[in-house]
């Protein structure tokens, strides 16, 4: 089994970025691979609830974040530090995601088989 960590940095609104990298987590968690999403940088913005990234062209991640979550399909982690940087809480998230330091999200990527981002 590999390790898969897909890494989400853009925000909900201008390109289907997001969306991608989480088709391409749920496939490698269909394919029974241990695979962790990982929000930072602006890309924490599409975990904040109420966004409606359609309203200005972005494609939304929600439903399909927690349908990985729901299926068991990956881990979904958010950097503590970029949540800090822009004034957000984990309480303030439409899904559960594990607050990870950038340090911890450092060695993730270490030990990670397949990194993904875009």
């Amino acid at each position: 089994m590999k390790r898969f960590t897909v890494i989400i940095r853009r925000p909900p609104h201008g390109t289907a970025h997001g969306r991608e990298l989480i088709e391409a987590a749920m496939m490698a968690g269909a394919l029974d691979q241990a695979t962790i999403v990982v929000f930072l940088d602006d890309g924490v913005f599409q975990l904040k609830a109420g966004q409606q990234p359609d309203q200005v062209g972005g494609v939304p991640v929600l439903g399909p974040a927690a349908a990985l979550l729901a299926d068991g399909l990956a881990q979904i982690v958010v950097e503590t530090e970029s949540l800090t940087e822009r004034g957000l809480t984990t309480a303030e998230l439409a899904v559960t995601a594990t607050p990870m330091s950038r340090a911890d999200i450092t060695s993730l990527l270490g030990r990670s088989d397949v990194v993904l981002t875009a």
